[in-house]
């Protein structure tokens, strides 16, 4: 009997995948119905969701994030323009199907106004099939395409199918509250512990996805391997990502003069991330718990996303399969 996953409205389902706040990028997203908007697909549905959550994050934020009326809409905009672009990379990233043309014009056109969808092939990762390397009739697949699946199985699932070199194993959407993502964390750090993984101290990796210079306002993404699993087929990093927006306009800089020089001057962006890394690293080693003490306030760096996900950094040859 065929496991294809064509839609999942049973309660049972429903229920598992709903109560996941930080739930993965599903392996086939054109394939289901969305866990909790029902009557819409996953892909387009999942994208509705992140629009309201960055809408609903902006509202709230107007009273500390900014005093100007028109610059609150300029970065409601960037903030959702880069919430959106990350969440359709992941899904082109994770299944390519007949469905990709239509899922293409459908997100773009009905969704987000005709945001600039990106090719796939020069993102960070190439695409795949994702049916293609996996056996759909394994029980713990079917489980994790169905969205019910842990950080711990996506792992699993990861270990065993090799020719799969990556596969997100959480993600939130948490505009403006970096504390949101704690839960998310703790869940990925035990999903390593029970794999055996190793902690690592790797420096961090920035990369700018769009800077205004008039504005000073850009958005980046932090990337860093955090742990590293051995399984039968080769090395696997976990690699954290975050999403995040730097602002170096007057009302954002507070007593730092210079961070617009550092924004405009590429030059200088490794002093920006310095700057970033003393943030961060102090919110982390807090465990993000203590993040409303801090400075719950803090207008020239936020947070975007984080995400986990696996990565084959070297494959063992021969395979013990044979293959």
């Amino acid at each position: 009997m065929s496991t294809e996953i064509k839609h999942f409205n049973d309660y049972e389902n429903y229920v598992g995948v709903a109560r996941s706040e930080y739930a993965p990028v599903l392996l086939t997203p054109h394939d289901v119905k969305h866990p909790i908007i029902m009557d819409m697909d996953y892909a387009p549905a999942s994208l509705d969701r992140i629009v309201r959550a960055g809408d609903e994050a902006m509202t709230n934020a107007l009273e500390w994030w900014t005093e100007s009326a028109e610059l609150a809409a300029y970065l409601h905009d960037r903030v959702l323009d880069s919430l959106i672009e990350a969440q359709v990379a992941r899904i082109y990233r994770n299944d390519i199907t007949r469905h990709l043309k239509e899922m293409k014009k459908q997100t773009a056109e009905e969704l987000t106004d005709d945001f600039d969808v990106p090719d796939p092939v020069e993102a960070d990762e190439i695409p795949i099939d994702i049916k293609s390397v996996l056996d759909m009739d394994d029980p713990l697949v079917v489980k994790v395409i169905k969205g019910l699946g842990s950080p711990g199985d996506i792992l699993s699932v990861l270990k065993k199918y090799p020719d799969m070199p990556t596969s997100e194993l959480a993600k939130l959407t948490h505009p403006l509250n970096f504390g949101a993502s704690k839960d998310m964390n703790d869940a990925v750090d035990y999903a390593i512990e029970n794999h055996d993984g190793i902690m690592l101290d790797e420096s961090p990796y920035y990369k700018v996805k769009s800077f205004d210079p008039e504005m000073l306002t850009m958005t980046v993404v932090r990337k860093q391997a955090i742990a590293e699993i051995e399984s039968d087929y080769g090395i696997i990093w976990v690699i954290r990502r975050e999403s995040l927006i730097i602002r170096g306009d007057e009302e954002a800089r507070g007593d730092d003069y210079l961070l617009p020089r550092k924004m405009l001057n590429p030059d200088r962006h490794h002093e920006l991330w310095e700057k970033a890394e003393g943030y961060l690293s102090y919110i982390d080693k807090e465990k993000n718990q203590r993040y409303v003490d801090l400075d719950p306030q803090v207008k020239w760096i936020q947070s975007l996303t984080t995400s986990a996900y696996g990565k084959y950094i070297m494959n063992f040859w021969p395979r013990p399969d044979g293959r």
